[in-house]
């Protein structure tokens, strides 16, 4: 026969680590990309003003006013996306034989991963058991008979009961226990 009280009150219950684990993975990975396109491609033609500080695109040239426009240049634009596996590439380069200005833009696909766990509450075992038992031997039957209390309150627990033994005097007795969850 077994009673078993519940874990009904908080207090009654001692929680289990809770753990909440977040990682970043980031992925490196090389690639490349054969793409011929921009080597067999004419540029573009487009009007730039050189300053030792700044190249500055112009759009219409006869909206400038004269003495700007004899510092006009003509040069050479190459514009390309470059598609990878794990990334995308934008490049505008300015040429006029010697490299004028750059502009080169990765979007690089980052893989994150979250990972969560959670251990649920654990229930501790409280609880008072009451436990009859019989004392069998194969050769002489059965010897003696017993019964006890038990109080269970997380990994500790203490019982008490008596017992009668049925041997030739006939014994009668208390026996006292400490139990702890190994």
């Amino acid at each position: 026969m077994l009673f078993l009280k519940s874990c009904e009150k908080e207090k009654d219950c001692v929680p289990a680590k809770i753990e909440t684990i977040t990682e970043e993975v980031t992925l490196t990975v090389r690639d490349s990309a054969k793409n011929t396109e921009i080597k067999n491609r004419v540029p573009e033609k487009v009007s730039v003003i050189e300053t030792p500080h700044k190249i500055k695109k112009v759009k219409n040239v006869s909206k400038l006013p004269v003495q700007d426009r004899k510092n006009v240049k003509v040069v050479n634009r190459y514009v390309d996306t470059t598609r990878l596996d794990q990334a995308t590439i934008y490049t505008d380069i300015l040429s006029e034989g010697r490299l004028l200005q750059k502009s080169i833009v990765a979007d690089v696909n980052h893989t994150i991963t979250t990972i969560t766990t959670t251990e649920t509450i654990i229930k501790q075992p409280m609880g008072l058991f009451i436990s009859p038992g019989i004392d069998y031997s194969p050769l002489s039957g059965i010897d003696g008979i017993d019964t006890s209390i038990m109080f269970i309150k997380g990994d500790w627990g203490a019982s008490i009961g008596g017992f009668y033994n049925f041997g030739n005097t006939g014994n009668l007795g208390l026996k006292f226990k400490i139990h702890i969850k190994l």
